[in-house]
Protein backbone atom coordinates (compact mmCIF):
# COMPACT_ATOMS: atom_id res chain seq x y z
CA UNK A 1 0.00 0.00 0.00
CA UNK A 2 1.34 3.77 -0.97
CA UNK A 3 0.97 6.27 1.28
CA UNK A 4 0.19 10.00 0.61
CA UNK A 5 1.10 13.15 2.92
CA UNK A 6 -1.49 13.29 6.11
CA UNK A 7 -4.42 15.99 5.96
CA UNK A 8 -4.39 18.76 8.47
CA UNK A 9 -7.39 17.73 10.74
CA UNK A 10 -8.99 19.91 12.94
CA UNK A 11 -12.93 19.88 14.62
CA UNK A 12 -15.89 21.17 15.54
CA UNK A 13 -17.98 21.04 18.59
CA UNK A 14 -21.53 21.69 18.29
CA UNK A 15 -22.27 20.92 21.98
CA UNK A 16 -18.94 20.48 24.32
CA UNK A 17 -19.17 18.26 27.50
CA UNK A 18 -16.52 16.07 29.27
CA UNK A 19 -17.80 13.45 31.08
CA UNK A 20 -15.83 14.47 34.19
CA UNK A 21 -17.54 17.49 34.23
CA UNK A 22 -20.80 15.49 35.74
CA UNK A 23 -20.41 14.26 39.24
CA UNK A 24 -24.02 12.84 38.70
CA UNK A 25 -24.14 10.93 35.89
CA UNK A 26 -27.21 9.43 34.25
CA UNK A 27 -27.59 5.85 33.92
CA UNK A 28 -30.89 5.28 31.78
CA UNK A 29 -32.29 6.94 29.07
CA UNK A 30 -35.35 8.85 31.15
CA UNK A 31 -32.43 10.40 33.17
CA UNK A 32 -30.51 11.81 30.44
CA UNK A 33 -33.81 13.32 29.00
CA UNK A 34 -34.20 15.23 32.53
CA UNK A 35 -30.50 15.89 33.54
CA UNK A 36 -29.99 19.65 32.67
CA UNK A 37 -26.06 19.17 31.76
CA UNK A 38 -26.07 15.86 30.42
CA UNK A 39 -29.28 15.71 28.64
CA UNK A 40 -28.66 18.55 26.31
CA UNK A 41 -25.02 18.38 25.83
CA UNK A 42 -23.68 14.52 25.59
CA UNK A 43 -24.21 13.92 21.56
CA UNK A 44 -22.12 12.29 19.08
CA UNK A 45 -22.76 13.10 15.48
CA UNK A 46 -23.59 9.87 12.86
CA UNK A 47 -24.69 11.03 9.61
CA UNK A 48 -23.83 13.74 7.22
CA UNK A 49 -25.29 14.90 4.11
CA UNK A 50 -24.17 18.06 1.82
CA UNK A 51 -26.49 20.69 2.34
CA UNK A 52 -25.81 23.88 -0.52
CA UNK A 53 -22.80 25.53 1.27
CA UNK A 54 -23.27 23.97 4.52
CA UNK A 55 -22.70 20.19 6.07
CA UNK A 56 -26.13 18.28 7.78
CA UNK A 57 -25.36 16.53 10.68
CA UNK A 58 -27.51 13.35 11.79
CA UNK A 59 -27.47 13.69 15.61
CA UNK A 60 -27.68 11.14 18.42
CA UNK A 61 -29.33 13.54 20.97
CA UNK A 62 -31.17 13.11 24.21
CA UNK A 63 -33.24 15.82 23.87
CA UNK A 64 -34.50 15.05 20.04
CA UNK A 65 -32.68 17.58 18.16
CA UNK A 66 -31.84 15.26 15.73
CA UNK A 67 -30.87 17.54 12.55
CA UNK A 68 -27.93 20.21 12.95
CA UNK A 69 -26.78 22.53 10.10
CA UNK A 70 -23.20 23.34 9.90
CA UNK A 71 -21.42 26.56 8.55
CA UNK A 72 -17.93 26.07 7.25
CA UNK A 73 -17.34 30.16 6.86
CA UNK A 74 -18.54 30.73 10.37
CA UNK A 75 -18.11 27.97 11.83
CA UNK A 76 -21.42 28.27 13.40
CA UNK A 77 -23.93 25.10 13.61
CA UNK A 78 -27.65 25.53 13.65
CA UNK A 79 -30.67 23.48 15.00
CA UNK A 80 -33.46 22.53 12.52
CA UNK A 81 -36.26 21.80 14.91
CA UNK A 82 -36.99 18.36 14.81
CA UNK A 83 -37.72 19.16 18.94
CA UNK A 84 -41.03 20.07 17.99
CA UNK A 85 -42.04 16.83 16.69
CA UNK A 86 -39.99 14.48 18.29
CA UNK A 87 -41.18 11.83 20.46
CA UNK A 88 -39.51 11.05 23.88
CA UNK A 89 -37.45 8.39 22.56
CA UNK A 90 -36.24 9.57 19.25
CA UNK A 91 -33.03 9.52 20.29
CA UNK A 92 -30.73 9.36 16.52
CA UNK A 93 -30.32 9.90 13.22
CA UNK A 94 -28.44 7.19 12.73
CA UNK A 95 -27.48 6.45 8.80
CA UNK A 96 -29.26 7.13 5.57
CA UNK A 97 -29.88 10.79 5.55
CA UNK A 98 -30.35 11.28 2.02
CA UNK A 99 -31.40 14.97 -0.11
CA UNK A 100 -34.54 13.91 -2.22
CA UNK A 101 -34.50 15.85 -6.04
CA UNK A 102 -37.04 17.94 -4.88
CA UNK A 103 -34.44 19.46 -2.49
CA UNK A 104 -36.06 17.64 0.98
CA UNK A 105 -34.42 15.06 3.11
CA UNK A 106 -35.50 11.89 3.73
CA UNK A 107 -34.38 10.31 7.52
CA UNK A 108 -35.27 7.34 9.73
CA UNK A 109 -35.35 7.74 13.63
CA UNK A 110 -33.61 5.46 15.95
CA UNK A 111 -32.79 5.04 19.39
CA UNK A 112 -31.13 3.57 22.29
CA UNK A 113 -33.84 1.32 23.90
CA UNK A 114 -32.65 -2.46 24.62
CA UNK A 115 -34.54 -5.32 23.45
CA UNK A 116 -36.72 -5.47 26.86
CA UNK A 117 -38.25 -2.10 26.29
CA UNK A 118 -39.96 -2.85 23.00
CA UNK A 119 -43.43 -3.10 23.92
CA UNK A 120 -43.18 0.27 26.28
CA UNK A 121 -41.76 2.13 23.00
CA UNK A 122 -43.99 3.15 19.45
CA UNK A 123 -40.94 2.48 16.89
CA UNK A 124 -39.09 4.90 14.80
CA UNK A 125 -40.27 6.75 12.21
CA UNK A 126 -39.65 8.22 8.42
CA UNK A 127 -39.18 11.35 8.07
CA UNK A 128 -39.08 14.59 4.88
CA UNK A 129 -37.33 17.31 5.93
CA UNK A 130 -38.43 20.31 3.62
CA UNK A 131 -35.44 23.30 4.16
CA UNK A 132 -37.67 25.58 2.56
CA UNK A 133 -40.83 25.59 5.18
CA UNK A 134 -38.47 23.90 8.00
CA UNK A 135 -41.71 21.39 8.01
CA UNK A 136 -41.07 17.83 9.07
CA UNK A 137 -43.40 15.29 7.39
CA UNK A 138 -43.92 11.93 9.14
CA UNK A 139 -44.05 9.16 5.73
CA UNK A 140 -44.69 6.27 8.47
CA UNK A 141 -43.91 3.68 11.09
CA UNK A 142 -41.89 0.53 9.17
CA UNK A 143 -41.86 -1.56 12.34
CA UNK A 144 -43.68 -0.97 15.53
CA UNK A 145 -41.99 -1.15 18.48
CA UNK A 146 -38.49 -1.22 16.95
CA UNK A 147 -36.10 1.81 15.48
CA UNK A 148 -34.50 2.50 12.11
CA UNK A 149 -30.77 1.77 12.24
CA UNK A 150 -30.45 3.01 7.82
CA UNK A 151 -32.80 4.14 5.01
CA UNK A 152 -32.54 3.53 1.46
CA UNK A 153 -34.56 5.76 -0.29
CA UNK A 154 -35.41 4.66 -3.47
CA UNK A 155 -37.13 7.50 -5.56
CA UNK A 156 -38.30 5.69 -8.88
CA UNK A 157 -40.21 3.44 -6.59
CA UNK A 158 -41.79 5.86 -3.70
CA UNK A 159 -39.72 3.24 -1.51
CA UNK A 160 -37.66 3.40 1.40
CA UNK A 161 -35.66 0.30 2.46
CA UNK A 162 -33.88 0.11 5.29
CA UNK A 163 -32.67 -2.19 8.61
CA UNK A 164 -34.25 -2.09 12.21
CA UNK A 165 -33.14 -2.60 15.81
CA UNK A 166 -33.71 -3.33 18.48
CA UNK A 167 -35.89 -6.03 16.57
CA UNK A 168 -33.49 -6.93 14.17
CA UNK A 169 -34.97 -7.14 10.52
CA UNK A 170 -35.34 -5.65 7.31
CA UNK A 171 -38.50 -3.43 5.81
CA UNK A 172 -39.60 -2.25 2.46
CA UNK A 173 -42.00 0.96 3.08
CA UNK A 174 -44.63 2.25 0.45
CA UNK A 175 -44.44 6.08 0.40
CA UNK A 176 -47.31 5.97 -1.46
CA UNK A 177 -49.81 3.74 0.18
CA UNK A 178 -47.79 3.16 3.58
CA UNK A 179 -47.48 -0.50 3.19
CA UNK A 180 -44.66 -2.07 4.80
CA UNK A 181 -43.04 -5.37 4.09
CA UNK A 182 -40.85 -7.02 7.50
CA UNK A 183 -38.69 -9.66 7.03
CA UNK A 184 -37.16 -11.09 10.71
CA UNK A 185 -33.13 -11.18 9.84
CA UNK A 186 -32.18 -12.42 13.73
CA UNK A 187 -29.20 -10.21 13.11
CA UNK A 188 -28.43 -7.73 10.31
CA UNK A 189 -25.25 -4.73 9.80
CA UNK A 190 -26.56 -1.16 10.96
CA UNK A 191 -25.10 0.26 8.12
CA UNK A 192 -27.06 1.09 5.27
CA UNK A 193 -28.20 -1.76 2.32
CA UNK A 194 -27.36 -0.89 -0.88
CA UNK A 195 -28.82 -1.09 -4.53
CA UNK A 196 -27.48 -2.57 -7.08
CA UNK A 197 -28.01 -1.23 -11.40
CA UNK A 198 -31.00 -3.61 -11.52
CA UNK A 199 -32.82 -2.04 -8.60
CA UNK A 200 -32.09 -5.17 -6.18
CA UNK A 201 -31.40 -4.33 -2.78
CA UNK A 202 -28.43 -6.29 -1.07
CA UNK A 203 -27.85 -7.04 2.92
CA UNK A 204 -27.12 -9.76 5.66
CA UNK A 205 -29.12 -11.61 7.71
CA UNK A 206 -27.91 -14.74 10.29
CA UNK A 207 -28.58 -18.11 11.81
CA UNK A 208 -27.54 -19.74 15.51
CA UNK A 209 -27.93 -16.25 17.25
CA UNK A 210 -25.70 -14.07 15.02
CA UNK A 211 -22.67 -16.91 14.69
CA UNK A 212 -23.10 -17.54 10.93
CA UNK A 213 -23.69 -14.11 8.38
CA UNK A 214 -25.21 -14.55 5.14
CA UNK A 215 -26.30 -12.38 2.07
CA UNK A 216 -29.43 -11.59 1.39
CA UNK A 217 -31.10 -9.81 -1.85
CA UNK A 218 -34.43 -8.24 -2.01
CA UNK A 219 -36.17 -7.33 -5.19
CA UNK A 220 -38.18 -4.56 -4.57
CA UNK A 221 -40.34 -5.31 -7.71
CA UNK A 222 -41.51 -9.18 -6.79
CA UNK A 223 -41.00 -7.37 -3.20
CA UNK A 224 -39.35 -11.66 -2.73
CA UNK A 225 -35.95 -11.82 -0.42
CA UNK A 226 -33.54 -14.08 -1.65
CA UNK A 227 -32.03 -15.64 1.40
CA UNK A 228 -28.84 -16.58 -0.64
CA UNK A 229 -26.79 -18.85 1.74
CA UNK A 230 -23.93 -16.92 0.41
CA UNK A 231 -21.21 -16.15 3.11
CA UNK A 232 -18.34 -13.76 3.14
CA UNK A 233 -14.67 -15.70 2.08
CA UNK A 234 -13.21 -14.59 5.71
CA UNK A 235 -16.34 -16.53 7.60
CA UNK A 236 -16.00 -19.55 5.50
CA UNK A 237 -12.16 -19.55 6.81
CA UNK A 238 -13.70 -19.81 10.34
CA UNK A 239 -13.64 -16.43 11.27
CA UNK A 240 -17.12 -14.57 11.99
CA UNK A 241 -17.63 -11.27 10.28
CA UNK A 242 -20.00 -8.83 9.34
CA UNK A 243 -20.14 -6.35 6.39
CA UNK A 244 -20.99 -3.62 8.55
CA UNK A 245 -21.65 -1.12 5.23
CA UNK A 246 -22.53 -1.83 1.78
CA UNK A 247 -21.40 1.00 -1.47
CA UNK A 248 -21.95 0.41 -4.82
CA UNK A 249 -18.92 1.49 -6.90
CA UNK A 250 -17.68 0.81 -10.25
CA UNK A 251 -20.17 -2.01 -10.89
CA UNK A 252 -19.61 -4.10 -7.87
CA UNK A 253 -21.03 -4.10 -4.27
CA UNK A 254 -18.38 -3.11 -2.16
CA UNK A 255 -18.33 -3.90 1.69
CA UNK A 256 -17.10 -3.06 4.61
CA UNK A 257 -16.29 -5.28 8.03
CA UNK A 258 -15.84 -5.57 11.04
CA UNK A 259 -12.84 -7.68 10.76
CA UNK A 260 -10.92 -4.38 8.90
CA UNK A 261 -11.45 -6.00 5.33
CA UNK A 262 -12.57 -4.32 1.96
CA UNK A 263 -15.38 -7.51 0.25
CA UNK A 264 -16.51 -7.25 -3.40
CA UNK A 265 -19.30 -8.38 -4.70
CA UNK A 266 -20.31 -9.43 -8.26
CA UNK A 267 -24.12 -9.09 -8.37
CA UNK A 268 -24.53 -10.66 -11.13
CA UNK A 269 -22.34 -13.85 -10.98
CA UNK A 270 -22.30 -13.56 -7.34
CA UNK A 271 -18.34 -13.97 -6.89
CA UNK A 272 -17.32 -12.37 -3.41
CA UNK A 273 -13.42 -11.29 -3.06
CA UNK A 274 -11.30 -10.65 0.05
CA UNK A 275 -9.45 -7.38 -0.81
CA UNK A 276 -7.39 -7.51 2.21
CA UNK A 277 -7.27 -4.86 4.48
CA UNK A 278 -5.96 -1.24 4.36
CA UNK A 279 -4.40 -1.40 7.65
CA UNK A 280 -4.32 -5.19 9.20
CA UNK A 281 -3.50 -3.10 12.55
CA UNK A 282 -7.35 -1.95 12.05
CA UNK A 283 -10.25 -4.03 13.41
CA UNK A 284 -13.26 -2.02 11.55
CA UNK A 285 -13.95 -0.50 8.19
CA UNK A 286 -16.96 2.26 9.07
CA UNK A 287 -17.91 3.95 6.13
CA UNK A 288 -17.26 3.90 2.34
CA UNK A 289 -17.68 6.51 -0.73
CA UNK A 290 -16.85 7.80 -4.03
CA UNK A 291 -14.46 11.10 -3.47
CA UNK A 292 -14.18 13.82 -6.41
CA UNK A 293 -11.11 11.87 -7.93
CA UNK A 294 -13.92 8.81 -8.56
CA UNK A 295 -11.99 6.81 -6.31
CA UNK A 296 -13.79 4.53 -3.49
CA UNK A 297 -12.65 6.10 0.08
CA UNK A 298 -12.93 4.41 3.47
CA UNK A 299 -12.15 4.51 7.15
CA UNK A 300 -10.78 1.93 9.63
CA UNK A 301 -10.24 1.84 12.50
CA UNK A 302 -9.97 0.26 15.83
CA UNK A 303 -12.82 1.73 18.04
CA UNK A 304 -10.27 3.26 20.12
CA UNK A 305 -9.69 6.69 18.88
CA UNK A 306 -7.05 5.38 15.86
CA UNK A 307 -8.80 5.88 12.23
CA UNK A 308 -7.72 6.27 8.90
CA UNK A 309 -8.70 7.23 5.79
CA UNK A 310 -7.75 5.36 2.68
CA UNK A 311 -8.52 5.09 -0.85
CA UNK A 312 -8.80 2.27 -3.02
CA UNK A 313 -8.49 2.11 -7.15
CA UNK A 314 -9.88 -1.22 -7.62
CA UNK A 315 -6.30 -2.99 -7.23
CA UNK A 316 -4.68 -1.01 -4.90
CA UNK A 317 -4.90 0.92 -1.35
CA UNK A 318 -3.26 4.10 -0.70
CA UNK A 319 -3.14 5.46 3.42
CA UNK A 320 -3.67 8.73 3.65
CA UNK A 321 -2.75 9.28 7.35
CA UNK A 322 -4.81 9.38 10.49
CA UNK A 323 -7.81 11.47 11.59
CA UNK A 324 -6.23 13.84 14.16
CA UNK A 325 -5.22 17.05 14.84
CA UNK A 326 -2.29 18.66 15.15
CA UNK A 327 -2.48 17.97 19.75
CA UNK A 328 -2.94 14.44 18.89
CA UNK A 329 -6.60 15.00 19.59
CA UNK A 330 -8.71 11.99 17.74
CA UNK A 331 -12.16 10.83 16.78
CA UNK A 332 -13.34 7.96 18.69
CA UNK A 333 -15.19 6.35 15.98
CA UNK A 334 -15.48 7.93 13.04
CA UNK A 335 -19.23 6.99 11.84
CA UNK A 336 -19.03 8.84 8.35
CA UNK A 337 -17.82 11.11 6.16
CA UNK A 338 -18.43 13.31 2.96
CA UNK A 339 -16.61 15.47 0.40
CA UNK A 340 -18.15 18.86 -0.13
CA UNK A 341 -16.63 21.95 -1.02
CA UNK A 342 -13.26 21.54 -0.94
CA UNK A 343 -13.51 19.89 2.11
CA UNK A 344 -13.88 16.25 3.79
CA UNK A 345 -15.73 16.10 6.45
CA UNK A 346 -15.95 13.40 9.27
CA UNK A 347 -18.44 12.72 12.21
CA UNK A 348 -17.68 10.67 15.36
CA UNK A 349 -19.89 8.91 17.52
CA UNK A 350 -19.61 6.77 20.88
CA UNK A 351 -16.94 8.55 22.74
CA UNK A 352 -16.79 7.31 25.91
CA UNK A 353 -15.48 10.93 27.37
CA UNK A 354 -16.24 13.76 25.76
CA UNK A 355 -19.18 14.54 23.10
CA UNK A 356 -18.87 13.82 19.71
CA UNK A 357 -16.53 16.12 17.32
CA UNK A 358 -17.52 17.34 13.32
CA UNK A 359 -13.76 16.55 11.48
CA UNK A 360 -12.76 18.40 8.63
CA UNK A 361 -9.78 18.90 6.58
CA UNK A 362 -9.06 20.78 2.91
CA UNK A 363 -9.16 18.75 -0.06
CA UNK A 364 -5.69 18.65 -2.04
CA UNK A 365 -6.86 20.23 -5.19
Amino acid sequence: MSNKQPLEWRWHAWRSLRREEVSDWPQSIEQFRRHPVAGPNWISITDLAPFDQRVLCGMTSYVGELLVAFDPDSGCFEELGFQKVAEPWDIKEHRGLTRAHDGSFYFGVASLVEPGECNDVPGGRVFRWDPATGEYQALGRPVPHSYLQSILLDEKRRRVYGNTYPIRGFYDLDLNSGDVIFFYTENQPDGPPAMDPDGRVWSMYSHNLGQVHYLCCYDPDSRRMDWTGMRLPAQQRGQKVVAGYFYYWREHLYMGTLIGHLMRLDTHNRIVEDLGSPDPQMSRISCLIQGPDGLLYGTCGDNNGAWRLFSFDGEQFVDWGLIQDQQGDSPYIVHGIIFHGNRIYACETDNPIRSGYLWRADWPQ
